[in-house]
């Protein structure tokens, strides 16, 4: 039997974060979501398996509605069998959308939290069952996996979850892990996570996390997609993820050492783009965005250059590779000067305090924690004010980036007072 599974669709949401001149409707999880169907239609799979979150929200019920019965219609006309059940996202949409979209091939299950069964009878003649429970209300705060309440099905299993593993404790459904090996299921597919996660025991696979198909921020990075799930009675199941994520996000590692001079920072850092990414766009058959996180590196004495470069890079750098437009999203300073700092650090003078915090702020469980916490809160009660709002944005400042700030501005103080120190 063949299964695409996928999870965590939230159509009705666009991906965060792409570069300013990127059309963000052209990303949409709309889109992606045309792009699985049209993948279970072409291999012909037995079913499609959606674990929850697939409506990011309620209020998007009327913008899902189409794009879902399009999709469902056209994998009912294919006899291609949608098996899902509700997230703590689409608790209660999805059984709406349900309700409204009779393609005779749409099976939501596990309705009001009870755990169901639905069994599929393939044109070769096997059959698979899949059990299956859904979200009741927003917040679950304990395990659904209750042995008396999930129902007994002879032959292969395949079940169906939207849960936290091992996370506890958690208001969305929290389940451990053992909890799903002693039932007596051939797999599970789980949604929740965004990061793609396959579990194995004893080295074969039983549950799995296809992730968001879509990556939607850029904590989600690395390549998106379904996956194709390839399992019978008896074999340790086959999983094939099919990248069919429009967007990609990246983190490029620019090591800036030895470079001393601003013309050749702007030949190198493209060239470094260039080496990370040309291998993604060469295995794109579709357009990509690629919005990418540069982490500069190294020792340099040009941390005043590089701030004043930051700006630019992020509105104005540009690049084409095969279909993939790629961009910067954000650009991390983790350059330290061209110096020798523990040495420096042995000081009494303002550059020696300066040392010994560069290098406290780049090591873990220092006392620059609490500097970087305190910084923090300030930066959050001045996000709080709404006079700053078109400033700071929707999102408050979390301790990693306050972090990168002060090393920042610590970084950029102690080479402007070694210049003045420097002869003339």
């Amino acid at each position: 039997m063949k299964i695409l599974c996928t999870a965590d669709l939230h159509i009705g949401r666009r991906p965060s974060k792409l570069p300013p001149t990127s059309p963000g409707v052209a990303y949409s999880n709309t889109d992606v979501w045309g792009a699985i169907v049209d993948y279970a239609v072409r291999e012909q799979v037995d079913a499609v398996a959606l674990c929850g979150d697939v409506v990011d929200r309620a209020n998007r019920y009327f913008e899902a509605y189409g794009p879902l019965e399009r999709g469902l219609r056209k994998l009912g006309d294919a006899g291609i069998h949608t098996v899902a059940v509700a997230g703590n996202h689409d608790f209660d949409v999805l059984p709406k959308l349900a309700d409204s979209i009779d393609t005779g091939h749409f099976h939501l299950i596990g309705r009001n939290g009870t755990w169901e069964t639905y069994t599929l009878y393939t044109a070769d003649g096997s059959s698979g069952h899949f059990c299956g429970w859904s979200f009741p209300h927003a917040t679950v705060p304990n395990s659904p996996v209750v042995p008396s309440d999930i129902p007994a099905a002879a032959g292969l299993t395949i079940g169906l979850l939207h849960c936290d593993i091992d996370q506890h404790p958690s208001h969305y459904a929290p389940v451990k892990r053992v909890e799903l090996q002693r039932l007596p299921f051939a797999f599970w597919v789980l949604g929740h996570l965004h990061k793609p996660t396959c579990y194995e025991v004893d080295g074969r696979p039983f549950a799995l996390y296809p992730g968001s198909p879509q990556a939607m921020d850029p904590g989600e990075s690395g390549p998106h997609g379904p996956w194709l799930l390839d399992i019978r009675n008896g074999e340790p199941p086959e999983l094939t993820h099919i990248p069919l994520s429009r967007v990609r996000y990246e983190i490029v590692e620019v090591d800036v050492t030895g470079i001393a001079d601003l013309d050749s920072l702007e030949s190198h850092i493209p060239n470094a783009i260039k080496e990370q990414i040309d291998p993604i766009a060469a295995d794109s058959d579709d357009l990509l965005c690629v919005s990418c996180r540069l982490r500069l590196s190294g020792r340099t004495s040009m941390h005043r250059q590089l701030d004043a470069m930051i700006d630019r890079l992020h509105d104005d750098f540009r690049l084409d590779l095969g279909k993939a437009s790629v961009g910067i999203e954000k650009v991390v300073i983790q350059t330290r000067p061209d110096v020798d700092l523990e040495n420096l650090s042995r000081g009494q003078d303002p550059p020696a305090v300066l040392a010994r915090l560069i290098l406290a702020l780049n090591a873990d469980g220092t006392d620059a924690d609490g500097l970087v916490q305190k910084t923090t809160q300030k930066l959050k009660d001045i996000h709080g004010a709404g006079q700053y709002q078109a400033i700071f944005g929707d999102t408050p400042p979390d301790a990693e980036s306050v972090r990168e700030i002060v090393l920042r501005q610590a970084n950029a103080m102690l080479d402007a007072l070694l210049d003045q120190k420097k002869p003339v």
